[in-house]
């Protein structure tokens, strides 16, 4: 298997659709996680929530793997300095007969692989930063690129 971090590319929309029409979820799995409190919370004290993600992928015949990792952080908006940080990674396993390629991960990790993770990634950093005593936080709402915007930013 080899792992291929995501690569901004051109892809025709219809090439992109025939491909997401043949794959099936087949499995998702947290793989790693790191939580860790780096200043003290005041409780009456307002905090921004930041998440960052990066995506790669394994390949093997007849399935990839999508490994998407989550940094969420929750920051103090004076100092700009994090005061807690959640780092997740998720392997979302899918079966599939045409093989994955950088040109369809550029895509895929900003439009499908999403929608598969994100809700389990939400999850797991509300009730993490819940097990650190920081109640309250929300992960941000997930908004997808449109398909005309393919390997555009």
């Amino acid at each position: 298997m080899t792992a291929t971090k995501a690569k901004k590319a051109k892809l025709n929309p219809a090439d992109y659709a025939k491909f997401i029409e043949q794959i099936e979820l087949a499995d998702i799995r947290l793989t790693a996680i790191k939580a860790e409190v780096k200043a003290p919370l005041e409780k009456e004290a307002k905090y921004n929530t930041v998440c960052a993600g990066e995506a790669a992928f394994k390949t093997s015949k007849g399935v990839f793997t999508a490994l998407a990792t989550y940094r969420v952080r929750i920051v103090d908006p004076e100092t700009k300095k994090p005061v807690a940080v959640v780092v997740e990674t998720f392997a979302a396993e899918y079966r599939s007969e045409l093989p994955m390629t950088d040109e369809i991960f550029a895509a895929f990790c900003q439009l499908n692989l999403p929608l598969n993770v994100w809700p389990y990634m939400r999850e797991l950093t509300h009730n993490t930063f819940a097990r650190m005593n920081i109640v309250g936080v929300v992960a941000p709402m997930l908004k997808l690129r449109i398909m005309s915007g393919l390997g555009k930013k």
